[in-house]
């Protein structure tokens, strides 16, 4: 078969292609070499935000058009989607002023239009302090609060791709690129040949498509030097690490300015403490890397305790007690200057031959507004007046409204393998596909045994992951498909089962994948409690 799209890399500009390629009638195949979202786009800051900094170096356009879609992904996506107010003080260890900081807001919800959520308001010194008493302790300081999103990065990837298998589209993990040939292009005739291989058998296939879209992110130069020498490279990397932590004396939401340097140069850097899954999330570092992605990407020396020492300085009774780290690289546009702290995060597209296009830069908020981009240029403005209208299209687990999220609820409680944290876990993680997976588990008696440990998991959830959503390996069951990796746990009391349970289906699994099917060995990259031999004397 031909098809009329092939796209290489299962990212979420991949992941939103795919979707928007078949919704267009289009056939689509999508290959990722890895796990979907395995390297940028699941190591993220979890926030879909607007960019309020980026007002700064004058990207009024990105800011406008990620403001109004955080407000579309909120009704799109409501159970992976959720507003929140966030605190941006003004203290002495910060470089804008009262004014500046209200002129910036201000600005913010205006670009947003008639699509802005609850706008910014004053909060005084005696109400920060009674809300967040162990902020600044010796400090007298105010706040402005305005509103910004979070998400589950993770499920937004995956319920593009369940969405783009519904529509037709060819879904494929584990699959990496060997090469591409061009033999005419999109012409009468013409084709590109995309030669796969198969990393769960070792079996190479050849297949064919009209065009060819990489959406590479930070490996997008290693394939253009091994595939089109000579090609320009296209890509900066900045990497930036995370610590998901707990017992952080904080409720709020806060952007914080990186103190000034000791030499009293101000920092143009900002971080972000935001609870998260019953934890805090505090990041990002920005550091510019080399032109190859570092694999595995780990935080570098000093930046877990420059986190660390950040969120100290504004919660000074705060005992850092760290459960793992998260490491993600940005893939910035290579033609633009300075550092990368203040290089705007817009996409660029690039004609590499016949047939054959990638993509660099993007903002996850933006995801959907990319994938339409990307397919006009790829197509060249074909098919431009039959296109379809994808913007209203939910994605699949969204409730339409408070009645019918209220119904799931109910239905969910008819099931008796479904206690009230499993549903509440179950509607954020899945939304109304929770009635999908609850019909799968109650087909078998097995599917309803629970896995060991703290984490509300049954056996059936793996098993869905397995068939329904290309899980592959423990790994993408424990930190992609659900939260289990975000606890001391981590979910290693099921290993064996799981490894048992994901051979089943991929005989040699681990043989042929090496490394990427060791979750020992990925915990220990990422400095997890749980790769140590005590973390089951950590409360739970």
């Amino acid at each position: 078969m031909e098809y009329d799209l092939i796209i290489i890399g299962g990212g979420i500009n991949g992941a939103a292609l795919a979707r928007l390629a078949a919704f267009q009638g289009l056939s689509t195949a999508l290959f990722e070499a890895g796990d979907f979202g395995r390297g940028a786009s699941t190591n993220t800051s979890k926030l879909l935000h607007g960019g309020l900094r980026y007002l700064e170096t004058f990207d009024f356009g990105l800011v406008r058009d990620a403001v109004r879609e955080r407000a579309q992904l909120l009704t799109l996506a409501p159970h992976l989607v959720e507003s929140r107010r966030f605190l941006f003080p003004r203290t002495r260890l910060g470089r804008h002023g009262r004014p500046g900081i209200k002129a910036g807001l201000t600005l913010y919800d205006f670009l947003a239009g008639d699509l802005k959520l609850d706008p910014h308001r004053w909060v005084g010194p005696d109400e920060l302090r009674e809300r967040e008493p162990g902020f600044l302790p010796e400090e007298r300081c105010g706040a402005y609060e305005y509103s910004d999103c979070v998400m589950d990065d993770a499920r937004i990837v995956m319920e593009n791709l369940v969405d783009a298998a519904a529509l037709g589209a060819v879904v494929k993990n584990y699959h990496s690129l060997q090469g591409l040939e061009s033999s005419g292009g999109s012409g009468p005739g013409g084709n590109v040949e995309v030669t796969v291989l198969d990393r769960l058998t070792g079996r190479e296939g050849v297949w064919r498509a009209k065009r060819v879209a990489l959406c590479l992110g930070p490996w997008t130069d290693q394939v253009l030097r091994r595939s089109f020498p000579g090609a320009p490279a296209q890509v900066r990397l900045s990497q930036g690490i995370h610590l998901i932590a707990d017992g952080l004396p904080s409720q709020s939401c806060f952007i914080l300015p990186v103190p000034r340097d000791p030499d009293g140069e101000a920092s143009k850097r900002y971080f972000f403490i935001v609870p998260w899954k019953g934890k805090h999330l505090i990041g990002t570092t920005e550091t510019e890397v080399g032109d190859s992605p570092p694999e595995p990407a780990l935080p570098r020396e000093g930046e877990v305790e420059e986190l660390m020492r950040l969120a100290q300085t504004y919660f000074p009774a705060w005992r850092p007690d760290v459960l793992c780290t998260i490491t993600g690289l940005r893939p910035l546009a290579r033609n633009a200057k300075g550092s990368t702290i203040t290089l705007s995060r817009e996409h660029e597209f690039h004609r590499l031959q016949e047939g054959i296009y990638s993509a660099v830069g993007g903002k996850y908020t933006t995801h959907r507004t990319f994938a339409e981009g990307f397919l006009a240029f790829v197509l060249g403005g074909k098919g431009k007046r039959e296109a379809k209208d994808i913007k209203a299209r939910p994605l699949p687990g969204a409730w339409a409204d408070a009645a019918e999220r209220e119904r799931i609820r109910t239905a969910l409680r008819a099931h008796s393998f479904v206690d009230e944290s499993v549903g509440v876990t179950w509607m954020r993680r899945y939304g109304k596909r929770s009635l999908e997976l609850a019909e799968y588990i109650g087909a078998s008696a097995a599917r309803r045994e629970r896995l060991a440990g703290p984490y509300g998991l049954l056996a059936g959830e793996a098993e869905f992951s397995a068939e329904r959503e290309w899980a592959r390996t423990p790994e993408d069951f424990l930190r992609r498909r659900t939260d289990a990796y975000f606890t001391r746990g981590a979910g290693v009391e099921n290993l064996d089962r799981l490894r048992s349970l994901f051979a089943a289906r991929s005989p040699g699994l681990e043989t042929w994948l090496g490394p990427d099917a060791d979750y020992r060995a990925f915990l220990r990259n990422n400095r997890h409690v749980a790769a140590s031999g005590d973390w089951e004397k950590d409360p739970a």
